[in-house]
This record gives C-alpha cells, structure tokens and sequence, in this order.
C-alpha cells in the first residue's frame, strides 16, 4: 500500500514538473544556423508590397492647379480634403473611394474601367497619372492609397485589429503593437491567414527560429489575420520560479502526509 501511494506521488511529481514552462519555450530568435548574430540579413529581394485584390478600397487623391470645364466636372464627383494641408491646397485636392469589383477593375470617372488586380499602389497610381495626363489633366499628381490598411490578431494575444501605420511592418512590430504573446502562447507555430488572388492561404510560422527573416511572411500585408495558437501545457503550465516553488512545497507536504497516514 505505502510503494502504490508512493508511485503515486512521483508519477504526480513528474507530471507537474513536465507541465511547467521554460525559457526556451517562451523566447523568440534562439534556433539558428548562424554562428554571429551580425550575418542575420533580411533579404532585400522580399515583395513585402501590397497588391490589390477584389473587394479591395482604394483612395485616389488627384492635386493640381489647373481647373477647366472638364477638370471640374472631374473634380465634382471627388470630395475636398479637410486636413492639415492648408486651405489654399485643400482647394486642389480631391479625394475619391473605390472598390475593386470582382473583375479586378475599379470604374474611374470620365475614364471607364481600369485594371488594378494584382498591382501594386505605385503600379496604379503611375498607370491613373498616364490616363489623366493624356485625356483631362496636363498637370495633376496622383497619390493611390489602400483604405482598409489593417491586420487582425487573434489567439493568445490582445485579439483585436490595429491599422498599419508604415509600409513595412515585420511580424514583430505587428505583435509588439497587440501588446504581444502571453506566456501560454505557442510560439513556434504562429499562424498568418493571408488573402490573395488565389484565395486564403494558411501559412505557419516558427518565432523562435531565426530563418523566419528569410520568409515571405517577415512582413505582413493588409488584411493578414496572425493567430496565436495555445500551448498544449496551458492548463498545468507554470512560468515563474514562485509558482513552481509554490506547487513543489504543496506536493511534496501532501506526500509526507500521504505517508505518515499510511503507516
């Protein structure tokens, strides 16, 4: 009786000792093949560059300082910018939304259709500056923005979406702006929902090992949803060296105790 209720305590023992957490499970960048911290490069070829899929909103604001007939007949279907431009510009400048529509195209007044699936903001705005040079304005510049900039984190992390306030943002800036990973978090397999032109793709990634910088999903996209998933300990885990200390006096109390009844 007294070595059954022993086994029991040690198996007890073990199996709480293998629920706790460790460093290595909570620690980003510490796989790795390189020998020197400074040989880690992102490589500079990564498409990190938006591309327009359906559904998508674009804003197009046209400045210029030129207005004839058919600049304002253009410029009366656009709205003015109120912001901090100054009121002499604010006259000049225009802004308009549009949608993708399931074709790839966007409807552009006095102009028709204009393919914009699969181009970048750059690509677009070069090709709307080209048309209205040629058909209605000589001197006009064109700024093509995505309106729905944002990416969405889930999980075992601040579940919310966060606009994107820069070009390049790397899927550790994305975290650090939703507050982090908690402490059950899995990092090695962090999964990025990513839409494209070929549909939803799911895409794994590992935090924890450094060849995430060679990796498409280095930096994320619009639209990107990063989910978060839980470790398999979550239940049992323990992180800090006062909760483990806490369990290990409990236990092994209730194991003497176990004993001094059983005797």
């Amino acid at each position: 009786m007294k070595i059954k209720k022993l086994l029991f305590f040690i198996v007890l023992q073990c199996f709480v000792f293998s629920s706790c957490l460790t460093t290595k499970q909570t620690n980003l960048l510490t796989k790795t093949s390189y020998k020197k911290w400074s040989e880690l490069i992102a490589p500079a070829d990564i498409d990190y560059q938006y591309r327009f899929i359906q559904g998508d909103v674009l804003e197009i604001l046209i400045l210029t300082s030129t207005f004839d007939k058919k600049t304002s007949n253009l410029f009366g279907l656009f709205s003015p910018i109120h912001a901090n431009l100054g009121a002499a510009i604010d006259e000049k400048a225009k802004l308009r939304s549009f949608i993708v529509d399931p074709s790839g195209k966007i409807h552009f007044p006095y102009v028709g259709e204009i393919e914009v699936l699969n181009k970048t903001p750059q690509e677009v705005r070069e090709i709307v500056e080209y048309i209205l040079h040629k058909e209605i304005i000589q001197d006009c510049f064109v700024l093509v923005y995505l309106k729905n900039r944002y990416f969405s984190v889930i999980g075992e992390s601040r579940a919310a979406s966060f606009p994107m306030r820069k070009e390049k943002i790397t899927i550790f800036q994305a975290l650090a702006e939703s507050g982090d990973i908690n402490e059950y978090g899995n990092r090695s397999q962090v999964k990025v929902i990513r839409q494209t032109q070929e549909g939803t793709q799911i895409r794994t990634l590992d935090l924890t090992n450094t060849t995430i910088i060679n990796s498409d999903l280095y930096y994320i996209q619009a639209n990107d949803v990063i989910y978060i998933e839980p470790m398999s300990k979550q239940f049992w885990g323990f992180n800090s060296f006062g909760s483990i200390f806490a369990l290990v006096t409990t236990t092994v109390s209730l194991g003497i105790l176990i004993l001094k009844i059983s005797k």
